[in-house]
């Protein structure tokens, strides 16, 4: 959730040694940026998402390469019911920059029951960011009673301004 510029998802395409599907999902201009800088530095597919019968890809569950899906936000509940597991739903920084209610919704849609771990970065404390929205502390994620913390530590990047969670399904 939250596409940034899409170097995270690539360095980790790059580590992984079987066939991983990465679907990316944010805004759509933050989604083209991802999508224009993992097809630059990358020779793995690269599917930008414009409708939703571009995500019957998503129906073939078997797949002999990596490759990258890219996803605007329009269509993350037609996502979620296309996709019976996720290994790893990760965030950094985009839930604290969410209302509690946002949050939850994804949390809802991605992670209760569906992703076996959620790993996230985000906000430590409730401050006031450049667009006059208090962040969201990541302590108060509504992450469902499924799921139990494995390890919450400061981000090495940021060592107060973000906390690292990891969590995985009981």
């Amino acid at each position: 959730i939250g596409s940034g510029y899409g170097g995270t998802p690539l360095k980790v395409s790059r580590f992984v040694q079987k066939p991983l599907r990465s679907i990316l999902v944010d805004l759509p201009l933050n989604l083209t940026t991802a999508y224009a800088y993992i097809s630059m530095n990358s020779s793995k597919r690269c599917y930008l998402v414009s409708s939703l019968s571009d995500l019957d890809l998503l129906d073939d569950k078997r797949f002999d390469e990596s490759h990258f899906v890219f996803v605007p936000t329009l269509f993350v509940e037609e996502l979620a019911s296309r996709v019976d597991s996720i290994d790893l739903l990760y965030n950094h920084g985009s839930f604290s920059e969410m209302d509690l209610l946002t949050i939850e919704f994804y949390l809802d849609l991605f992670v209760d029951g569906i992703s076996t771990y959620l790993y996230e970065i985000n906000s430590n404390l409730p401050v006031l960011n450049t667009g006059d929205h208090i962040e969201i502390p990541s302590s108060t994620f509504p992450v469902s009673e499924k799921y139990c913390l494995l390890s919450r530590t400061y981000s090495i990047n940021q060592a107060t301004r973000y906390m690292q969670s990891l969590y995985r399904l009981s």
